[in-house]
């Protein structure tokens, strides 16, 4: 037994490297290193165009909503003014105070149409037509017969 190699080499927990002996040159480690950085950066720039694309298209919702905020708010205008001219006449009976009235008797109907192109949910396009019928109806079957009532000289139109 002296003097013969034993049949394992010693064991130990971590490989020793000496000069010459290790698998990788220092080079492909230096490769190795600069493709996972890239692999990273790339990764994150992959993130962030996905991230940009999704607030892109956000801000597009965004902003059509605001154009439908504008048009119904716009909308509701022309029916405040609808009431407050024909009010207004109801009490002076000056034609002159039915600027409102007229203007809004045209703009009304035109901004609720403009409302209806910018939604895109079906349900809300429901909620908005639903809308547009009773805001006609308002005009034709009370707005109009009531200011005509009133042109007549009927007192009742006064004590609506």
């Amino acid at each position: 037994m002296h003097g013969q190699r034993p049949p394992f080499p010693p064991a130990t927990l971590w490989p020793v490297a000496t000069a010459g002996t290790s698998r990788f040159s220092l080079t492909t480690w230096m490769v190795g290193g600069f493709v996972v950085v890239l692999l990273v950066v790339g990764l994150v720039i992959a993130l962030l165009l996905s991230s940009m694309g999704a607030l892109r298209s956000a801000n597009r919702e965004l902003q059509r909503s605001e154009r439908a905020l504008t048009f119904a708010f716009a909308a509701e205008k022309s029916l405040v003014d609808i009431e407050t001219g024909l009010r207004g006449y109801l009490v002076t009976r000056q034609d002159d105070v039915l600027g409102p009235w007229r203007s809004g008797r045209v703009d009304a109907p035109r901004r609720l149409r403009a409302l209806l192109e910018q939604v895109r949910d079906p349900a809300q396009k429901g909620r908005v037509r639903t809308i547009a019928d009773r805001v006609d109806a308002f005009i034709s079957g009370y707005a109009v017969p009531l200011e005509r009532r009133a042109r007549a000289g009927g007192g009742e139109a006064r004590a609506l």
